[in-house]
């Protein structure tokens, strides 16, 4: 007799604790992860921060993405000074366009799989945006446009969590 064992993970009705350990681990990650790419001078490149981002929009309530998508970088800059705390706010901004986009889009017609380069693209357009009205800002034009390793490791890691999370 064979049996098979399908895991088919929904986040719906997982407890308020679970999902508050997950988003404790997103943190975690977001604060550890840039470090390791720092150290080989990547991280503007490879958008480290925005990884476990990516993941916890697409499979935890707002709230969630909002708060993790604020605390990570002003964390990783109380604790470790980088990014510095002008970056970090800037950061915060745009880790919360991704997380609220991702979230929001999810909720859409668009396809599941078109989520994450959609939400990139929209955080990117309004970074270079506000980098261009508002330079008195430092936000880096060049940082912004040298991203795209960063933007296809992002899409990536959402199609593999959508693929883990929303198994149709």
């Amino acid at each position: 007799m064979r049996t098979s064992i399908s895991h088919s993970i929904t986040l719906k009705n997982v407890a308020i604790k679970n999902k508050a350990v997950l988003a404790f681990l997103a943190v975690w990650f977001g604060i550890y992860l840039p470090r390791i790419f720092h150290f080989f001078n990547l991280g503007h490149v490879f958008l480290p921060m925005f990884l476990p981002i990516t993941v916890v929009s697409l499979s935890l309530p707002l709230p969630y993405i909002i708060i993790v998508s604020s605390i990570t970088p002003l964390l990783s800059n109380l604790l470790y000074g980088m990014p510095l705390l002008n970056t970090a706010i800037i950061m915060c901004g745009q880790l919360i366009i991704v997380g609220t986009s991702q979230r929001l889009l999810l909720h859409t017609r668009i396809s599941r799989y078109a989520i994450v380069p959609i939400s990139i693209f929209i955080e990117r357009f309004l970074t270079l945006g506000v980098s261009i009205l508002l330079p008195s800002l430092s936000i880096s034009t060049k940082a912004v446009l040298m991203s795209y390793p960063g933007i296809i490791i992002l899409t990536i890691v959402g199609l593999t969590t959508v693929r883990a999370f929303y198994i149709d």
